[in-house]
């Protein structure tokens, strides 16, 4: 599926656009999943420049994964074809990302009908917390003048910017008539930053983020690798870096579903990355709790599977399978943040 004029390096030269750290390189593997599923006929979610983010490597990595570990792999990352009178089976990344699709047009929208989206006018900011390879703001119909900022780490911000080069994808407007992939946003701005550090608000109002406006906050994939204390600043930093009428969207996993995960895994590396960091509450109940004293006010708590109900009700999705109904073992979480005082 790779295009190879994509991956061309010259021979014996370092390609910069890989990644060696392990949680940089997971944006890759998330972009091979959407790759996978843009090829299906009934795909959930279309992105045309995964395969172009993924790579060689990341798209063999996840096809072998496949084919070793087939039902681990149809749970986490890919699909798989219906057998005879049973349902598609659709992976959890496809159910995602055509989730927070859906999420993010609602609030660039106006329209407060889905994923407990509440707007008195629509956002015209969105940052892309942890944006890895996403590709929203050149796949989505996204409504005029929304302003699109990303923030990684280095090395990612770095490798996106290479692949976005070579892929022939705009980096601003002004360039869309001659591009492969037009940039949707009006604007997009990438900031290389820690963010369980200081600083970064600054340097993210720097590029051109007004504080001022309601902003659309996004962590799709990023906080299961932070810790609790982390997660924590992180929610500050936003609640006091954002306007009235800001909201936050993101994924979160129950700290007993990671640990069952690392059990089950086998490669090392998975294991440790699993089981070593979170620790943020997770249960719902908790979760709007630790959520409020941030200054976060949760408007709506999605499990999976209802998302799945939500978005391809013709499949089925087993990711993160849960025992019971009610549990809340992989969630998505929308919040609107709440009315503060302060600088």
């Amino acid at each position: 599926m790779t295009d190879s004029k994509t991956e061309s390096v010259q021979e014996g030269a370092v390609d910069e656009a890989e990644l060696s750290n392990f949680v940089s390189w997971t944006s890759r593997l998330v972009a091979a999943c959407r790759a996978i599923e843009t090829a299906e006929p009934d795909a959930v979610c279309s992105d045309p420049l995964a395969q172009h983010f993924a790579g060689a490597k990341a798209m063999d990595y996840v096809g072998t994964f496949a084919r070793e570990q087939p039902q681990q792999a149809a749970a986490m990352l890919i699909g798989l074809p219906a057998k005879p009178g049973q349902k598609r089976r659709v992976s959890g990344i496809a159910v995602r990302t055509c989730y927070f699709d859906l999420a993010i047009l609602a609030a660039c929208n106006g329209n407060s009908s889905f994923a407990g989206i509440e707007c008195t006018q629509p956002i015209r900011q969105v940052v892309l917390l942890g944006a890895g390879q996403d590709a929203r703001p050149w796949r989505l119909q996204l409504p005029s003048g929304v302003r699109c900022y990303e923030v990684d780490q280095s090395d990612v911000v770095r490798a996106k910017e290479i692949l976005l080069g070579r892929m022939g994808a705009a980096l601003q407007t002004e360039d869309n008539a001659s591009a492969q992939f037009p940039l949707a946003a009006a604007e997009c701005h990438r900031l290389s930053a820690d963010l369980t550090l200081d600083g970064w608000p600054a340097a993210l109002e720097a590029k051109g983020f007004q504080k001022s406006q309601p902003t659309l906050w996004h962590a799709e994939g990023l906080l299961n690798y932070l810790s609790a204390a982390a997660v924590e600043k992180l929610l500050r930093d936003l609640s006091q870096t954002s306007a009235p009428g800001s909201l936050f969207t993101a994924t979160m996993i129950a700290d007993t579903t990671l640990v069952d995960q690392a059990a089950r895994h086998t490669e090392q590396r998975f294991r440790e990355r699993y089981s070593s960091v979170w620790g943020a509450p997770t249960p719902p109940d908790k979760t709007k709790g630790f959520m409020a004293s941030c200054g976060w006010r949760v408007l709506e708590m999605t499990e999976m599977r209802e998302a799945a109900q939500a978005v391809a009700p013709s499949m089925q999705c087993h990711f993160f399978q849960q025992e019971k109904e009610g549990d809340f073992l992989y969630y998505f979480v929308t919040a609107a943040v709440a009315l503060h005082t302060g600088s």
